[in-house]
């Protein structure tokens, strides 16, 4: 699919941006990320014991972290750091900001009752059917409101389970939010029941 090439002139952006680049470098994706001319980033989560058990004496391991090597080493090569050292930035959150407040904009969510949150995109990874299938366990123990932040594909399965479990009334779909400090400092759970994540920023938070 070359739409970008119709939609896109290769001068068109100052900054072209991969995420998880040693994942999105191969294929399709770097003939998009090499199309542009403009400065190149990528940002890359890579656990530290990533290659713990590869075993560099023999290349021809099935390890199958093998592929996910090469594609990092890729990565390298196109941002032109083949013997440069790379630098590590940990993901980090500001505590000052980040912090626990029970306070904060909670009657105008929950008056009474508990307060659960779950932020996402809400892609099929981050199963958010799930998450509100947990939410009706807790509703059926005790008050609670649950607050679904973010908007994607699963949202209207999401839901539709909701109204089928006869919990929509205790459910607000917030949408798509740009500060979600204050809900966070108001929550007493965040559920985040993802089938997998490269690093879970939101949890953090």
């Amino acid at each position: 699919n070359n739409k970008y090439q119709k939609l896109f002139s290769p001068t068109d952006f100052d900054l072209v941006i991969s995420d998880e680049a040693h994942r999105s470098i191969g294929g399709n994706a770097r003939a998009v990320f090499d199309n542009f001319i403009g400065y190149k980033l990528g940002l890359t989560a890579t656990p530290r014991d990533y290659l713990r058990r590869f075993d560099s004496s023999n290349p021809g391991t099935l390890d199958p972290r093998e592929a996910e090597r090469r594609l990092l080493l890729d990565t390298y090569r196109t941002f032109g750091c083949v013997s440069c050292n790379i630098r590590v930035i940990p993901n980090f959150v500001n505590l000052e900001e980040y912090r626990p407040d029970p306070a904060a904009c909670r009657d105008t969510l929950a008056p009474a009752g508990k307060v659960i949150t779950h932020i996402s995109n809400f892609r099929e990874v981050k199963r958010v059917k799930d998450v509100v299938r947990v939410f009706a366990r807790i509703r059926k123990a005790m008050p609670a409101t649950l607050l679904m932040v973010g908007d994607g594909p699963e949202r209207r399965d999401a839901e539709n389970e909701a109204e089928q479990l006869g919990i929509l009334a205790d459910v607000r779909f917030l949408g798509r939010l740009d500060r979600v400090a204050s809900l966070l400092q108001a929550s007493d759970l965040f559920l985040l029941p993802s089938q997998s994540e490269s690093f879970g920023l939101a949890a953090l938070e």
